[in-house]
C-alpha cells in the first residue's frame, strides 16, 4: 500500500509585524527605539541576506530578546540598493546604475519592519505603534496584517 505525505508550507504565523516610514538610517533608528521604548537592540553580527535573480541583498538586521515576554523582537531593514556597473557599447567607460531589492516587495514604501516573534494582543501593538510615533522623524507606523503578507518565507531570521 502507497503512504502519500503531504508537506505543510504554511508558516507559522504567531508573530506581529508592524511597519515602519523613515528617512532615519537603520542604526539611529535602533538608537531612537531604544531610547524611546527602552528596549536594547543590537546589530546582529551577519546581516540578512536574500539572493535575487544574480545579485545578493544584505539587509541590515538587528535583534532584542525582551526577557519579560520571553520573545524576541527584530529590526530589519527592507530596501536593499544594489550597484552595478555596466560597459558601454565602445567598452572604454563603464555605465553606473543602481536599483533597489525589496526584503518584502509587496510593501515597498515601508522602510523598516518590527518583527515581534510571539502571539501578542492587539492592545499592546496598539501601544508600541503609539510609542514609535512619539519618536522624531519617524513619519508613521502601523501593524500588518500577516494574511497580506505574500513573501513570508522572507521573514524568517533564524
Amino acid at each position: 500500500m502507497a503512504n502519500k505525505l503531504l508537506l505543510d508550507t504554511s508558516l507559522d504565523e504567531t508573530y506581529s509585524l508592524i511597519g515602519i516610514h523613515t528617512s532615519l538610517e537603520a542604526f539611529q533608528l535602533a538608537f531612537l527605539i531604544n531610547k524611546h521604548l527602552k528596549t536594547s537592540f543590537c546589530r546582529e553580527k551577519t546581516d540578512l541576506d536574500y539572493l535575487d535573480k544574480e545579485q545578493t541583498a544584505y539587509y541590515k538586521l538587528y535583534h532584542y530578546w525582551n526577557f519579560q515576554q520571553e520573545c524576541s523582537y527584530y529590526l530589519v531593514e527592507n530596501k536593499c540598493k544594489i550597484n552595478s556597473e555596466t560597459a558601454l557599447d565602445n567598452a572604454l567607460f563603464m555605465q553606473q546604475t543602481s536599483y533597489s531589492i525589496y526584503l518584502l516587495p509587496e510593501f515597498k514604501k515601508i522602510d523598516f519592519f518590527l518583527k515581534i516573534e510571539n502571539e501578542v494582543s492587539s492592545f499592546f501593538e496598539k501601544k508600541i505603534v503609539n510609542s514609535l510615533q512619539q519618536i522624531p522623524n519617524i513619519i508613521t507606523s502601523y501593524v500588518i496584517e500577516p494574511s497580506k503578507i505574500k513573501t513570508k518565507e522572507n521573514l524568517i531570521f533564524n
